[in-house]
């Protein structure tokens, strides 16, 4: 191991993280990966307690020796309340991406999308740890830190939803680019956070759903900032809610607030309702196997964009991808980046799109020789970044608009 501290994350981990569970449960928690019969679980996790037993009959409870090998291997089952994140895998996407009634082109380059990999810490990690022996490129916290007031079970399950939502917000965005027609239902602009200094504080609220200005439906944030588009502070339009308290639908009063460059803004953060339904004209699914969490929906995008066009998407090159899509082709933030740069580099990727906010530690992570690290706000950003490796991203034409 190398002889440097991991980092000890002093706030909770951002859950927007793609892992790979590596923790084997204690007895009273059902494993997360796919199960095994409860026999072979149960044999599973007694043999290390069975090896001890024999070896300490065997050489003798008393002496110096039986029991330090007995504590030796009880350190390296037994664990502590820490959670320690490791670099994962980087693994080619377009490999796991099934179709039906459309047709799939090969490539010879691949978008990799990263992981990270995490299990609770064993005693001789710790020892590890607190001696400044642990691993560089991991990190560690505590339980609380990791799941808060969550179980590990609710943690997964949480992982597991964020990557089905994920899969089909990619699905959308990249359908939608390349021109087919693609719809949602019980959609709106949900509002994450107000600006504290915009009139719309007065009326709206966090877990309102926007559902039409001035009268025209609303079924992203992308149309409400379309439908506000050129209009100048002071300017009230009239805002359609479903109130989050689950209160009768209304119509509010918002006057726009003024920007730094003098246009007009609602000044409210706006994502996707729970309840959203997609509806595409394609049957499209990504084999992920256990990897759980939101972090590959960029790299799932860029993915299902190279294998619906013919052509080199990556100008032939393996090229990792993390960071969060949004149905506007926004990308967000991610955690784990150091891991993830690492097991890019490992992979063999010769550029690392990232979020804009994570180059930095993208960058101090990997060998600038080795690996180019670029980062990206959009969909539109990436795709301009594979365009200047030599790949095909801005000719892709619309295959789905003869349709």
């Amino acid at each position: 191991m190398v002889a440097t501290n991991a980092n000890v994350v002093a706030k909770p981990v951002i859950r927007n993280v793609d892992t790979q569970d590596q923790t084997l449960p204690p007895p009273s928690v059902p494993p997360l990966p796919p199960p095994v019969p409860a026999s072979a679980s149960r044999q599973r996790r007694r043999w290390p307690y069975v090896v001890l037993a024999a070896l300490v009959l065997f050489v003798g409870a008393t002496t110096p020796i039986s029991l330090g090998v007995y504590r030796h291997l009880r350190d390296q089952v037994e664990t502590v309340d820490y959670y320690v994140f490791t670099p994962g895998d980087a693994t080619p996407t377009e490999d796991h991406i099934q179709g039906a009634n459309v047709k799939l082109y090969d490539a010879n380059g691949e978008v990799l999308y990263t992981t990270v990999g995490v299990h609770k810490m064993t005693k001789a990690e710790y020892k590890d740890y607190k001696a400044n022996k642990l691993n560089k490129n991991y990190d560690v916290v505590t339980s609380a830190q990791y799941l808060g007031t969550d179980t590990r079970e609710e943690e997964h399950q949480q992982g597991v939803q964020q990557m089905s939502d994920s899969k089909k917000a990619a699905f959308y965005v990249a359908l939608s680019k390349l021109g087919y027609d693609v719809g949602l239902t019980d959609a709106g602009a949900l509002v994450v956070a107000i600006a504290p200094d915009v009139p719309a504080v007065k009326v709206l609220a966090p877990g309102d759903i926007i559902v039409a200005v001035d009268g025209q439906t609303v079924q992203t944030g992308d149309d409400v900032r379309t439908l506000l588009k050129g209009k100048a502070p002071g300017t009230v339009v009239k805002v359609t809610v479903h109130p989050h308290d689950g209160s009768a639908e209304r119509v509010e009063d918002v006057t726009l607030a003024k920007r730094d460059d003098g246009t007009g803004y609602i000044g409210v953060n706006l994502s996707l309702p729970e309840t959203t339904q997609f509806r595409f004209p394609v049957n499209l699914d990504i084999d992920t196997g256990g990897v759980v969490g939101p972090s590959a929906g960029l790299a799932f995008t860029l993915a299902v964009l190279d294998v619906l066009t013919p052509g080199e998407l990556t100008g032939g090159h393996q090229v990792a991808v993390t960071g969060t899509i949004d149905v506007n082709g926004l990308v967000g933030p991610i955690g784990g980046i150091k891991q993830k740069a690492v097991a890019a580099q490992r992979a063999g990727a010769t550029l690392f799109i990232v979020p804009s906010s994570e180059v930095g530690d993208a960058k101090a992570a990997s060998d600038p020789a080795k690996m180019q690290v670029i980062g990206v706000d959009t969909l539109d950003d990436a795709l301009k970044a594979l365009a200047g490796v030599g790949g095909n991203a801005l000719e892709l034409g619309t295959p789905g608009a003869a349709r």
